[in-house]
């Protein structure tokens, strides 16, 4: 026990273990003490329960904040994409839709950036939930979603359960479309090691820089479109150009996305 007492032309301070007794001494001739205690362990305990309150009210207020800017985030990000996809923005909410996904990211535009290899394929162990969206020369719009993606070029992916196939616009005039895999081994992806050539869905179609493009055929793959995908439309491959394999189109404009 520590006990000091110093006396002050006003009274007396007394220090014991954790408590102040202050005494003072009025102008009158009667001594009136008047104490005030102290304990300081209370008012800690105090002063921390009310530390964590707000703590704890700051934490929900965070919460709540970040939750907006999250809905926030996405909108704008969406209104961002169509300002930069110009041709496509009026299709994202049916891609977003079909991939069951919010948010779209361009990490390739033919437009901007010639260097395929370098921007989609040199980065594919860090990609997911790809999609290509082509443009052909005859002004038919159609792509491809991929949820696993080939780790290196020349070599097949064999299944995707995330995969489908679609058609924006076609030489049919029919709304946009989608096409799921009707096998469990539909090979829906392969990566060239160099141009021309960029990527090939087996039953689907062949993509290149120059105009060697085509919609492949049961000729080219083995198996036709209606035997591969789901043809809801009737149309087979002839849906996305009105032509197969071994006719060709141009490339136009090719965009990849990524979707969370």
């Amino acid at each position: 026990m520590i006990k000091i007492s110093q006396l002050t032309n006003q009274g007396t301070i007394n220090f014991n273990n954790n408590k102040i007794t202050i005494s003072t001494l009025t102008s009158t001739n009667n001594e009136i003490e008047n104490s005030v205690s102290l304990n300081f362990n209370n008012d800690l305990k105090l002063i921390e329960n009310d530390i964590s309150r707000v703590k704890q009210l700051t934490e929900n207020y965070k919460n709540s904040l970040n939750g907006w800017i999250q809905e926030e985030s996405i909108e704008l990000q969406n209104l961002w994409a169509e300002k930069r996809n110009p041709g496509l923005n009026q299709y994202l909410k049916q891609l977003s839709e079909w991939t069951n996904k919010t948010v779209s990211n361009i990490i390739y535009d033919s437009n901007i950036n010639n260097n395929f290899n370098e921007m989609v394929i040199s980065k594919c162990k860090s990609l997911n939930n790809l999609m290509f969206v082509i443009e052909t020369d005859g002004g038919n719009i159609f792509g491809s979603y991929h949820t696993i993606l080939p780790p290196k070029p020349s070599q097949w992916i064999l299944r995707d359960k995330g995969h489908f196939v679609f058609s924006l616009v076609n030489p049919y005039g029919t709304k946009p479309v989608k096409f799921t895999p009707i096998i469990d081994e539909c090979y829906p992806l392969w990566f060239y090691k160099s141009t021309p050539s960029l990527f090939c869905v087996q039953s689907f179609c062949h993509i290149s820089t120059n105009k060697q493009c085509y919609i492949n055929s049961k000729e080219w793959s083995g198996k036709s479109f209606n035997e591969t995908y789901n043809d809801t439309v009737g149309k087979g491959g002839n849906i996305f150009t009105k032509t197969v394999f071994p006719s060709h189109f141009g490339l136009k404009r090719l965009v990849v996305l990524t979707w969370r």
